[in-house]
């Protein structure tokens, strides 16, 4: 297989920036602060499943061989890596919200993304995600876009799991939009 052309190696050191919140040029710097290593990792993770060589992405790193195979035998001890590597590379982790997604949350878009991603096994639930819950109960236009979204990315399935949540939370599905149940007292 040829050299990791340029192209690969930004799409997939950026899907990793934004998923971590690290700066692609810190990803590419001798940082060894713990975050920036296990961007990397994922990062070479992705590059090894496509078939690149170990040298080659060391090269494309400039390091060592044996630092890529180190990063890659880490894995075996975190096998979140693996996963969230595969979902990285698969594209499954978009950065932002979807326009539809964001134009119909509003100011709750980010929560309401990630509380979708968490859903779907792409992230870690949060107690945060409450809030998301309640912005998609109170908007029939909202579970609209969250259902198309979910559609998107192939998990339309998981919707049932946004209705448990929400009657969890004290919503009351009919047939508008939910409302928030009565507090009994």
């Amino acid at each position: 297989m040829p050299s990791i052309d340029g192209d690969t190696l930004t799409l997939i050191t950026q899907r990793v920036s934004d998923l971590y919140g690290v700066s692609a040029a810190l990803i590419a710097s001798r940082d060894r602060s713990p975050d920036t290593i296990e961007c990397r990792t994922v990062i070479y993770v992705c590059l090894r499943d496509r078939g690149y060589r170990i040298s080659e992405i060391g090269r494309a790193f400039g390091r060592d061989h044996s630092t890529v195979l180190h990063a890659l035998n880490s894995v075996k001890r975190r096998p979140q890596l693996g996963r969230l590597a595969f979902l990285v590379s698969a594209g499954v982790l978009p950065a932002a919200p979807p326009r539809s997604l964001a134009a119909a949350a509003g100011p709750a878009g980010a929560i309401v993304h990630d509380y979708l991603r968490a859903i779907t096994g792409q992230a870690p639930i949060r107690p945060t995600h409450c809030r998301a819950v309640a912005a998609i109960a109170g908007s029939r236009a909202l579970q609209a876009a969250v259902r198309g979204q979910l559609e998107a990315w192939g998990h339309g399935g998981q919707w049932w799991r946004v209705e448990l949540h929400a009657r969890q939370l004290g919503y009351v599905w009919e047939r508008g939009a939910p409302a928030r149940a009565a507090a009994a007292g």
